[in-house]
């Protein structure tokens, strides 16, 4: 039969040739199709079929489910049950990512792209634009790189990852639109082409299909704004429009909740006399504070470790932890009110003494934090936090990482932050019996003062390490902390564990962990879904909530960053990140080269000058002191890691900025000096 009809179908033409056309009329030939890759977008695609999971774009509106969750159930999975395990985490959060990433899929190869390229402005091949009907930025577009990623168990042939340029992050609750232009061309350089579905897209009608109708509506924002951009319709390729969530409310409504559902006070104080200590500026009081824990299992949490819920949603309690405590009172007679504080959390394998003496780090109590605001009469508190060698016995520095079970490191943070918010209610009770610091000569009391206490009023908080994420998470979330110093600090997560060097072999280590033999980017689809996962405890998705864009009723926070060259955890890389997402400039010399032209590319490659004082603008046009501040470690000498502790013209500055700050109330950042060198005001 199927000769026959190829014999028929062979007869048939043979005719109309023979006649020149049907019934003998002569016509030109079709003409050939043009050439050029053509994007793949199905109305009416089954996700769960094989392979069939990009044929819609990824991330877009049609891809939430009917809780608003990303509908990742068919999300490509090469048979890991790891991955399973975030697919599920990925559907328990609201909207997609502000730490966004896209996929579009095309019938043949593209024009190769690596993640280093910055693609820019409204006239670029690629464009990611705000398409928002409420947004004041409806229009702006924001700077990318992408990548062709080779074809393995998550992606398919001809896929295209395009990504906002790592540290520019989107704003939560709002409508963006990733738009590939013809220009973008093919392998063969030639113009990209629309799928039919999106040509009757860019005319208003609808393609038809499944989804064909809830598409209209959703691009016809993107349309009407391109509409304004002077971007012709027909050079849309292929696009997607989304909305983000934002984690950052999410936790600090569920942190909110949870900490303020019991009050433990501190206990069990007692001063601390050792050799060591005998002529620091301060006097160390130790506490403990008993904190409700809501991980499932038992740490490290090599198995388990995330939160269980209850009947209302919340996670249940599992159990009750006693805490150390650590607290420095200065040498100097207490003000009225108590003594001003900062608070101040502890880097990975880090104990709550850290800013006393580092613990087990060494150095002289001179280079720590306590030392140097004491001598400016601040006292400083911390708490071990979770996975401390203090609370896992034998925990080291990267344990809180949960490497044996990554999925836990989401739950092990959010407890480290709700218990951070129960710290700061429980500081602000806080007395301290005088007869506790009888043996510590230096330390007094007013006329009339029978204890000793902290005064939280203006406060600042700062961290250093892991330390520094706290710092940049608990702040965004708790709106009594109104200036922060992260030091050390990181974040983007899966960027930066392509690129750490305090994991040997993180890349290859990644790559087993998602199964792929393929060269992978933070852009892989695998990637991708475990920082969808792991949002709610990103340290960049929180930067831009300190300042430019905190949470309703939040102040608009002052930001002191100082960040080192050579630094063992975090490349300089990650360091322009983060300077991205804080969204402040510059000022000091350019110790690498790399943080301006990534500034540049928002409008904030302008260095300041020194002192910096309210320099920047946030919520409500309101000013705020906001600065990073590069560092070297003298060729090599030391980990820039440790620059906090390592350079006197850090401690200077922090000193300087946490004092200006308490007694101005606004901070200021002045130029390197000596520690003892008076602070501008």
């Amino acid at each position: 039969m199927r000769f026959l009809r190829v014999a028929g179908l062979v007869v048939s033409v043979g005719l109309v040739s023979s006649f020149g056309g049907p019934l003998g009329c002569s016509s030109d030939p079709a003409p050939a199709p043009a050439p050029g890759a053509t994007a793949v977008l199905d109305p009416s695609a089954d996700f769960a079929a094989e392979g069939a999971f990009f044929d819609v774009p990824y991330p877009s509106d049609l891809r939430l489910d009917a809780k608003g969750a990303p509908d990742v159930a068919s999300y490509p999975n090469p048979a890991l049950a790891i991955i399973d395990q975030f697919k599920k985490m990925a559907r328990e959060r609201k909207g997609f990512p502000v730490v966004s990433v896209a996929y579009f899929r095309f019938d043949k190869p593209l024009a190769p792209r690596g993640e280093k390229d910055v693609i820019a402005g409204k006239d670029a091949p690629i464009v990611l634009v705000d398409v928002d009907e409420k947004s004041p930025d409806r229009g702006k577009t924001y700077p990318l790189v992408a990548t062709t990623p080779n074809p393995d168990g998550y992606v398919p042939e001809f896929l295209l990852a395009v990504a906002p340029r790592p540290g520019v992050l989107l704003s939560p609750g709002r409508t963006y639109a990733y738009v590939v232009r013809s220009g973008a061309k093919d392998a063969d350089g030639n113009a990209l082409k629309p799928s039919a579905a999106m040509q009757k897209l860019a005319k208003g009608e609808s393609p038809g299909g499944a989804r064909g109708d809830a598409m209209v509506p959703l691009y016809t924002k993107l349309f009407t704004t391109l509409d304004t951009l002077g971007i012709p319709r027909d050079d849309v390729a292929h696009a997607t429009v989304f909305t983000t969530g934002d984690m950052v409310a999410d936790t600090a409504a569920l942190t909110k909740t949870l900490s303020e559902a019991t009050s433990p006070p501190l206990k069990d104080f007692a001063l601390e006399t050792i050799p060591s200590l005998a002529n620091a500026p301060f006097c160390h009081v130790t506490a403990k504070i008993t904190l409700p824990q809501f991980q499932k299992g038992k740490p490290p949490f090599d198995t388990e470790g995330l939160f269980e819920l209850g009947p209302d949603g919340l996670p249940v309690k599992q159990r009750d932890e006693d805490v150390s405590v650590s607290i420095s009172i200065p040498k100097k007679e207490m003000p009225q009110k108590g003594f001003p504080v900062v608070v101040f959390y502890h880097g990975s394998g880090g104990l709550a003494r850290e800013f006393i003496d580092g613990g087990t780090k060494g150095d002289p109590y001179e280079v720590w934090p306590g030392a140097t605001m004491a001598n400016m009469g601040f006292a400083m508190a911390g708490a071990s936090l979770p996975i401390s060698p203090e609370r896992v016995p034998g925990a080291k520095d990267y344990d809180y990482l949960n490497l044996n079970n990554t999925p836990a490191m989401r739950d092990t943070f959010r407890q480290g932050i709700v218990e951070s918010r129960i710290l700061l209610t429980a500081l602000t009770k806080a007395e301290i019996p005088k007869s506790v610091l009888d043996g510590c000569q230096g330390a007094s009391l007013p006329a009339g003062a029978t204890s000793y206490k902290l005064d939280l009023e203006r406060l600042s908080v700062q961290g250093q390490s892991m330390g520094g994420m706290y710092t940049n998470m608990v702040s965004a979330v708790e709106p009594r902390i109104e200036a922060a110093v992260p030091t050390g600090a990181g974040g983007y997560w899966t960027y930066f564990a392509l690129r750490t060097d305090v994991l040997p072999n993180s890349y290859n280590l990644l790559r087993l962990l998602i199964g792929t033999r393929e060269e992978v980017t933070f852009m892989h689809p695998a990637l991708h879904l475990i920082e969808t996962a792991w949002e709610a405890i990103d340290p960049i998705v929180s930067t831009p909530r300190l300042s430019r864009e905190p949470l309703p009723g939040h102040p608009v926070r002052h930001v002191y960053e100082p960040v080192g060259k050579g630094d063992s955890y975090f490349t300089t890389d990650i360091y322009d990140a983060m300077a991205l997402g804080y969204g402040h400039p510059q000022a000091g010399a350019d110790i690498w080269p790399t943080m301006k032209p990534a500034l540049d590319l928002v409008g904030l490659g302008q260095k300041v000058d020194y002192p910096v004082k309210a320099n920047a603008k946030g919520s409500g046009g309101k000013p705020y002191t906001g600065v990073v501040v590069q560092y070297d470690n003298d060729n090599g000498a030391f980990d820039g890691h440790g620059i906090y502790r390592r350079v006197e013209a850090v401690r200077y500055q922090y000193g300087c900025f946490h004092t200006t700050y308490r007694k101005n109330g606004v901070p200021v950042v002045p130029a390197p000096a000596k520690l003892g060198t008076p602070c501008p005001e």
